[in-house]
């Protein structure tokens, strides 16, 4: 892969990666003020945007402790990341105990966007080897990722005391300040067609 290709992908990681802490923490915002309160703030995001979204479609592969599906993204959110910033996701789960963690790491590449459930002995393991990319590098979190700098640096430095003076990521659900307590998200569901009989 050549080096620009690489590059672009590592920003489209990181750059998708916060898109999708947003709109998950969107979900829980109390806040009443509407896009038309800041009728310049969706036109300065997408030109910025407009920067890095590629012209040729880009696939990234995301490593996950927490999926159940293998394979390229479906649905509506697959529908809004095709369209929006020309990107498919190749879904790539890490079953117990079937050692695809283990190939992964041998091969050197756990993918573009890594997902650790609750495995610190895993994560730990990556650290180690060198496998994730730290946000810092670059200054890609304070050029891609200002909101996540200014909102949740408890998180960001909490990861960084994990990981040994670096920032990779942070944990699930995190609040937007010390007070900010965020409900359990594991729970069991009910399929939808289920529901309707």
């Amino acid at each position: 892969m050549k080096e620009g290709e690489s590059m672009r992908k590592k920003f489209l990681a990181i750059l998708l990666s916060c898109s999708m802490v947003f709109s998950l923490s969107a979900c829980g915002s109390n806040s009443t003020k509407t896009v038309k309160d800041e009728p310049n703030a969706t036109t300065e995001a997408d030109a910025d945007l407009e920067d890095i979204i590629p012209e040729k479609t880009v696939t990234l592969d995301v490593f996950t402790q927490l999926a159940n599906y293998s394979g390229e993204q479906i649905g509506w959110f697959a529908k809004i990341m095709l369209d929006k910033f020309n990107v498919k996701l190749n879904i790539i789960p890490d079953p117990a105990n079937e050692g695809v963690f283990a190939t992964r790491m041998e091969s050197g590449n756990l993918g573009d966007i890594v997902i650790f459930g609750g495995d610190m002995d895993k994560y730990n393991q990556a650290v180690k080897k060198d496998m994730l990319f730290d946000w810092n590098d670059e200054d890609l979190l304070t050029d891609y990722g200002p909101y996540i700098k200014e909102h949740m640096p408890y998180a960001l430095e909490n990861n960084k005391e994990l990981s040994g003076g670096k920032v990779y990521g942070f944990g699930f659900d995190v609040g937007t300040n010390p007070d900010d307590l965020k409900g359990f998200d594991y729970h069991p569901d009910i399929r939808y067609d289920l529901y309707k009989e």
